[in-house]
Order: C-alpha cells, then structure tokens, then sequence
C-alpha cells in the first residue's frame, strides 16, 4: 500500500487568493474582508448621523428664520402703530392751539 500518491504536501498549502498582486490564505482574504464590511457599516452609520444632525439642523435654522420673519412683522407693526400714534398727537397739538376750531380760513382782501 502506497499511501496517497504524493498528495500529502499539497494539503497543508493553504488555498491562496492573489489580491492586488500579492498572494492571501482565504483565512486571510476573510477576516479582511469581515474589517471592511465593519468599517463600511462604521461609515454608514457615521453618515447617518451626520445626515440627521444636518436635518436638525436645517430645521433649527428653518425655526430660527420663521421668528426673525415675525419679529420682523412685530417690529414693523409696532412701528406704524407708533408712526399713526404721532400723528394724531401732531393733529391734537394742532387742533388745541386753535382751541379745538378748525384753522381759520385765509381772508382774501
């Protein structure tokens, strides 16, 4: 009895993968490819995050240009409410130094 024709030396060697031009086990080729899809799912889930705080954002500058806008209409209305004020001070003051009398008509000679 023989005993296997040679083969023996040829079961040891690892199975070799040429990856980028050099020679990998699959034990090897396994394990980083198992490192890449965890930094892939690393960055993923970095993304998603970074893409939420962008919307949170955008909604917070969205918020913050909504109250500037009424502040803004606030301000505004204030404003002609004060400007209608003046003048009807100014038409009081006017109207009393004339002891509440229309102005007296231009006579024409």
């Amino acid at each position: 009895g023989g005993g296997g024709g040679g083969g023996g030396a040829d079961d040891n060697t690892p199975y070799l993968f040429l990856v980028n031009g050099q020679y990998r086990t699959a034990e090897e080729v396994t394990r980083e490819a198992a490192r890449a899809v965890k930094d892939a799912e690393r960055a993923a889930a970095a993304a998603e995050e970074a893409a939420e705080e962008a919307e949170l954002c955008e909604r917070e500058a969205w918020e913050a240009e909504r109250l500037a806008n009424e502040l803004l209409e606030e301000a505004e209305r204030q404003k002609s409410a004060s400007d209608e004020r003046k003048a009807m001070a100014a038409a009081t003051v006017r109207a009393g130094m004339n002891g509440g009398a229309p102005p007296p008509t231009p006579l024409y000679v």
